[in-house]
This record gives structure tokens, sequence and C-alpha cells, in this order.
């Protein structure tokens, strides 16, 4: 998908959609290409790009890989689960975004397994498995995130209490529950960022960790 003011191409993008549920699908190599001369990975090329505005998401059981950036974009948040990652710069992301939820967004994430990441390209190394920001709530659980071999800033997953939106100030991220997941040879760990009160209610609970 792409429009002709902004040539930002995406294998699925979605705006104003109530009840979105994607099942069972493959995205592969969405928003850049080795064979179309400049046809290079970007910051804003990704395989799905879930945008504020949608209520109701769902994605389970996709196979998401070799992204330009982000394999999956869930900035409205939702449930996530049973979806295979695979060398991705980004895996996945949930909330943040320039225009994000006033009220934060409730993150559901379990049983995915991401594996290897990647650079966007020379002067943006990524390697991040999972990154969460403006949460109202949320549980990620029995997740596996292993063996990331390309990405040069490698992090396993992240809580981003201070990520700013262009419109509205964040609200942090809290409520969360962070518990029985796998970072293994990924080469970062489970990091938070944030200062007093940006980050609450915080419960990590019998992770394995082994970067």
């Amino acid at each position: 998908w792409s429009t002709p003011d902004n040539g930002h191409s995406q294998g699925l993008y979605a705006y104003a959609v109530d009840g979105l549920l994607v099942e069972e699908n493959v995205f592969d190599h969405n928003g850049w290409s080795e064979a179309v001369p400049g046809g290079v990975p970007t910051m804003f090329n990704h395989n799905l790009y879930i945008d504020n505005g949608n209520t109701g998401v769902v994605v389970r059981g996709n196979i998401i890989a070799n992204a330009a950036s982000h394999g999956l974009q869930l900035r409205p948040g939702g449930v996530c689960v049973d979806n295979l990652f695979v060398r991705n710069s980004i895996g996945l992301e949930v909330g943040g975004g320039n225009h994000p939820h006033p009220g934060g967004v409730v993150a559901e994430v379990h049983q995915n397994v991401i594996m290897d990441g990647k650079n966007i390209d020379a002067i943006q190394p990524r390697g991040w498995g999972m990154w969460l920001a403006i949460i109202a709530s949320g549980h990620l659980s029995d997740n596996v995130i292993a063996n990331n071999v390309s990405g040069q800033s490698p992090l396993g997953i992240g809580l981003d209490g201070h990520h700013m939106g262009e419109t509205v100030a964040s609200i942090g991220v809290h409520d969360i529950v962070v518990d029985r997941n796998v970072v293994y040879n990924w080469g970062g760990n489970v990091a938070m960022y944030g200062a007093y009160g940006e980050l609450t209610d915080i419960t990590l609970q019998d992770n394995e960790v082994q970067v």
C-alpha cells in the first residue's frame, strides 16, 4: 500500500476499522527490494502498519518476515498471538506513534516467536524484538525472542515510558505484566526507559533472559 503524496509502501495499512482480524497470512519483504534500483528499506515502510483509529484488533497466526522496518506496527493496541516474526528491524511495536490515543492503549501479546533481527540500513541499526509505549495496561506472556544475528542495536523487550507523540504527551507505560517470556542469544535484554511516574505497576515474573 502507498499513496502518491507519501510514497511509503506497506504490506498492509489499516485505519478506522472496527473489529479488525488479521489471521494466517504471510507478509514477507514489504517496503523494499534488492532487485529494484532505489528500493532500499526505510523507517517508514513496514509489513503491517495498523494505525491509531482502529479498534478491536486481533493479529493471530501470521508469518511476518523481512520488513523494511517494522514487522508489525500495532499502534492502537490489541491482541497479538501465535505469530512468527523473522528478521525484521523491529519485530513488534505496540502503542506509540505521532498521534497516539490520549489515554494509552491495551496490549495483549502472547505466544509469539521472534527470530533474528536486522538493521534498517547502515546508519539506522536495529534488531529490536518488541517495543511498547503509551500503554494503559497490558500483558506479555509466553513469547520467545531468540538468535539475533543481523541486528546491530539489539533490544529484546523495550518498555518506553518517555516516548512522545507529536500531538499528545506520553502517558508512559503502566499496569503491565511481563511473564514467562524467553530472550535467548539476542544480544540485548529487557529494558525500561522513563522518569518518575512514567513507568508504574510493572511486573516482571518468571522470564528467562540469556543475552
